[in-house]
């Protein structure tokens, strides 16, 4: 799959004040950097993480304590063509990897920060018809075997298939 960077999430750090949470990020930030060679951006609420070798970042992620869950994801900008081609690719890439075809039940999952002039709904539906044009899969929203998220945050899309699981908890050296 062609990513180009992960996305972290955290957990108990957001419920901190504004300030112990900026500490805390970048806590969380100097422990990813001090795991494996990369290049890190913090924004509302996510860690963008761009490793330079991409299969040794996601392999060490799972190690880094703070880090709820995070993603490999495809960005793009935030435009209907720029989402159309890159998650007509990303489905493409899917196709090859055998993790859709004409049998499997998706969804798409979106979420948006920032002004826009869609909703959240009405880029996944759009984004449905992206991918159905790709293969015609079916649709299922409350059972889909595969489901893709498309976070459009401001000028930035984030599209990924996969949550996995990290160790969560604090960032080492916060307590």
């Amino acid at each position: 799959m062609n990513y180009d960077l992960i996305i972290a999430r955290y957990g108990e750090i957001g419920l901190k004040s504004p300030k112990i949470r900026s500490r805390f990020e970048r806590k969380l930030v100097k422990n990813i950097k001090a795991t494996f060679d990369c290049d890190v951006d913090r924004n509302q609420g996510r860690i963008y993480i761009h490793p330079k070798d991409f299969e040794d970042g996601v392999e060490k992620l799972n190690r880094v304590f703070g880090v709820v869950s995070y993603s490999p994801a495809t960005s793009t900008h935030t435009s209907y063509e720029d989402i159309d081609k890159t998650l007509t690719e990303y489905v493409e890439e899917l196709i090859r990897e055998n993790l859709i075809d004409e049998n499997t039940k998706f969804a798409i999952k979106c979420r948006r920060v920032g002004k826009h002039d869609f909703t959240s709904q009405e880029m996944a539906a759009h984004c449905g018809g992206v991918v159905r044009n790709v293969v015609l899969a079916p649709v299922d929203l409350t059972n889909p075997d595969l489901t893709i998220f498309v976070e459009v945050r401001e000028d930035d899309t984030y599209i990924f298939h996969e949550k996995i699981k990290g160790p969560g908890g604090l960032p080492l050296g916060t307590q």
